[in-house]
């Protein structure tokens, strides 16, 4: 794994529970991608596919629906991924993320 947080090995998503059990691999990615945090922020499915997690159509939506999460639409978003992406990484600046999901108990 590099600095980009390219992978060897995919991780293709196809339910919520899929998800959930690889929580921790995929917080590690984002994590280990220079400005992972500022990224997911600004389009979570793009940064996703860098670091080599891709998704189901109907897992995308039951992780919306049950899991709650939003990954909403990020059209306008192109050049301020770019510019994030470019940028050196900057501790003081620096998002750690350290989970994804909402505790389970309130999965719909």
């Amino acid at each position: 794994m590099d600095s980009q947080g390219a992978h060897r090995e995919p991780l293709h998503i196809s339910s919520l529970d899929e998800f959930a059990r690889h929580e921790a691999d995929i917080v590690r990615r984002v994590n280990t991608r220079t400005n992972g945090g500022q990224l997911l922020l600004i389009d979570p499915i793009r940064l996703l596919r860098e670091v080599g997690v891709t998704f189901t159509d109907d897992a995308l939506r039951e992780i919306q629906e049950r899991g709650g999460i939003s990954f909403g639409h990020h059209s306008a978003s192109a050049r301020a991924y770019a510019a994030v992406a470019g940028a050196p990484r900057n501790d003081r600046a620096r998002i750690l993320v350290r989970g994804l999901l909402k505790d389970r108990s309130t999965w719909r």
